[in-house]
């Protein structure tokens, strides 16, 4: 007698990965990662599991991960459960993504310290901007490398100033070659808000105009961290209070920070005075206050006026047009502008053109060879100034001896150019013919 006996022998499975045991994928896109098993137990389960936890997160040897982020980066572990036993084996995934910067302030220091936290950690760093809190261009402000941050040591002020000029916005920018919304770069701002004294913006003049018998406008601009509290009003050294007062804050202000023209936000205080004497035409000091200390600033209030008479520098005429250029005269405290007068001579009526805030202009759509009559003032809001001298121009000819003798010299050369360029092709076909 004789039996059938079949033997099934399941073996301990090897488990590998595809596309590796290690993967790295940039934040935002997809990864997949396959677990294999050479086992002979058909019947053998494959679940994946994030390592530390029991919760199977895929149920066959796919591990499919969409739109990945930065906290999917770790180790997981693929768990195959054959007859012949339980078999797990690690993967990791790496996930690299754009840096988040954060910025510190060391102040006894004067230290700004950028430090950026991105994968992977090797980074481009660019130097330091200067902005204000309007975003408006001050400086560049070289870095110093400590490891993977940034260091800026603020510059002491040379002048011996108050610091008020560093305050503002500082910006680093860094990258790792792993492209964000922002771009291959990463920036981060940094509110640098310095407290001190109140300071006048460069903007406020030193100098300012009033009209007898009307109400003047004496404007304060500054700038103030902590806000200022409180301000007095001196006229040649006693108290001052014949006045009546405006006060605007939060207000876009023009200040020149190293060497650059740019808004700050700061406060101004207008003070409206009646002129009721020439002894209101005085020296007027301000003194503005804060919690830190106070600052003084003194302006000059000076009698406005007409304008002074410009005077003409130079006339240029061409077949239809005078140019004509001036050198404008004091504005009497008042912003100007210019008048420009003329006619044809023996003509009774004068015709004019305006001009804003420039000292030449060009007079156009004139007569071939007339003679014309220039003059020219000034005007501003209180009057207008004394008319210059009368100047007689006289345009050109339609095409005057000299062009005409310019054309023909052109026409001459041309045409020997081309007698040359003929002659040269001439020979060139003869000795063509001679080799043949």
């Amino acid at each position: 007698m004789e039996s059938s006996v079949l033997l099934k022998v399941f073996y301990i499975p090897k488990i590998s990965f595809s596309p590796n045991q290690t993967i790295t994928v940039k934040e935002g896109d997809e990864a997949e990662l396959i677990c294999i098993n050479d086992g002979n137990d058909p019947n053998a389960t494959t679940v994946w599991r994030r390592q530390g936890t029991n919760t199977n997160i895929s149920k066959n040897g796919e591990l499919n991960l969409k739109n990945v982020n930065r906290t999917d980066a770790g180790l997981y572990t693929c768990r195959v459960e054959t007859k012949a036993g339980v078999y797990e084996d690690n993967a990791k995934v790496d996930v690299q993504y754009a840096p988040t910067i954060d910025i510190r302030y060391f102040p006894t220091k004067r230290k700004l310290k950028c430090i950026p936290n991105g994968i992977p950690d090797r980074y481009m760093l660019k130097d330091w901007e200067h902005t204000t809190e309007y975003n408006d261009h001050i400086r560049f402000l070289p870095i110093m490398k400590e490891g993977n941050n940034a260091i800026l040591t603020i510059p002491e002020n040379v002048t011996g100033k108050d610091h008020h000029r560093d305050k503002g916005i500082y910006i680093c920018r860094a990258s790792n070659n792993i492209s964000s919304a922002d771009g291959m770069f990463v920036m981060r701002k940094y509110n640098l808000s310095l407290n001190g004294t109140p300071y006048f913006v460069s903007s406020t003049e030193n100098t300012q105009y009033g009209v007898y018998l009307t109400t003047a406008n004496i404007k304060i601009k500054f700038v103030s961290v902590p806000e200022y509290n409180s301000y007095d009003v001196y006229k040649n050294g006693t108290k001052f209070r014949n006045y009546t007062e405006s006060v605007y804050r939060n207000m876009k202000l023009t200040d020149n920070i190293y060497g650059e023209n740019v808004s700050v936000k700061g406060s101004i205080i207008s003070l409206q005075i009646h002129i009721d004497t020439l002894d209101d035409f005085s020296t007027y000091k301000i003194v503005v206050k804060n919690a830190i200390g106070s600052s003084t600033h003194t302006i000059k209030l000076f009698s406005a006026s007409a304008p002074f008479m410009p005077k003409i520098l130079k006339t240029s005429a061409k077949q239809t047009q005078i140019f004509v250029l001036w050198k404008p005269g004091f504005d009497g405290g008042y912003l100007q502008w210019f008048i420009v007068e003329y006619k044809e001579k023996g003509d009774i009526y004068w015709n004019n053109q305006t001009v804003n805030s420039s000292n030449s202009t060009v007079i156009g759509g004139l007569q071939l060879a007339t003679k014309y009559i220039i003059r020219m003032l000034a005007r501003n809001m209180i009057d207008e100034s004394n008319r210059t001298e009368e100047i007689i121009v006289q345009t050109d000819e339609s095409v005057s001896e000299t062009d005409f003798s310019a054309i023909i010299s052109l026409i001459a050369v041309l045409l020997c150019l081309l007698i040359i360029a003929a002659y040269f092709r001439r020979g060139k076909i003869k000795q063509f013919i001679d080799t043949r």
